[in-house]
């Protein structure tokens, strides 16, 4: 990964230093487009090989639009609901119940 402090460089005039290395994406960005891929692959494969027909997406806010930017057009086809909401901590059950709440209406 990275570290949270970059080395350092003199600058041109021999005056101070300035950062040798400057991130144009964060680590945590990064992180983020690499899980993004990994999710986006298993949803492309499962539906290649037959393993759902529909899907319900449930991701916090930021990540849905991330994800579904990456996801093919047959992926996106299957999709029948986005709920962008946190719902980690709740227990399976309610958040079985959540989501059948939401894709009933």
């Amino acid at each position: 990964m990275a570290s949270d402090v970059g080395g350092r460089n003199n600058t041109a005039s021999g005056q101070g230093s300035r950062p040798a290395v400057e991130w144009s994406t964060s680590p945590h960005e990064a992180d983020l487009t690499r899980f993004t891929r990994v999710i986006e692959k298993e949803l492309s494969s499962g539906r290649t090989h037959q393993k759902y027909d529909r899907l319900v997406i449930v991701a916090l806010p930021e990540f849905v639009g991330k994800l579904r930017e990456c996801l093919d057009n047959k992926v996106q086809e299957t999709i029948l609901q986005t709920i962008a909401k946190d719902y980690t901590g709740l227990s399976p059950k309610e958040m079985r119940e959540k989501i059948n709440a939401v894709i009933l209406l």
